[in-house]
């Protein structure tokens, strides 16, 4: 199961866009190379076996381009939690205009991973 939310941060000028799944979890050793082009853990899984290591790396260079950051939180066993980090648009119109839209605690979707194949 993969669930995906988005909420603001405790600040509120920030959006924080969490993707959680119920996997086998990333070891500690791992977890601080995961965002580097091309790189692969060692124990994949007949599922991700095919992929070549650039998702999580495009997802860094996204967030570092709109001066946002990523972070995972893993634990073998448990699973693993992405949260991407990206500032709200800031609204200095002049003339009347459309308000950012509101976020809130409410998971914006959650699929199974059977769903996805």
């Amino acid at each position: 199961m993969v669930s995906v939310s988005a909420s603001k941060d405790k600040d509120g000028d920030r959006a924080v866009i969490r993707v959680i799944d119920q996997g086998t979890g990333i070891a500690k050793k791992d977890q601080a190379r995961i965002f580097e082009r091309f790189y692969r853990g060692v124990e994949q899984s007949n599922r991700t076996a095919d992929g070549v290591g650039l998702g999580l790396a495009i997802v860094k260079h996204v967030a570092l381009t709109h001066h946002g950051d990523v972070t995972v939180w893993s634990a073998p066993g448990q699973g693993s939690t992405f949260s991407l980090t990206l500032p709200l648009a800031q609204w200095n119109c002049g003339m009347p205009c459309m308000p950012p839209m509101l976020l809130d605690e409410r998971p914006a979707a959650a699929v199974s991973l059977n769903q996805l194949r």
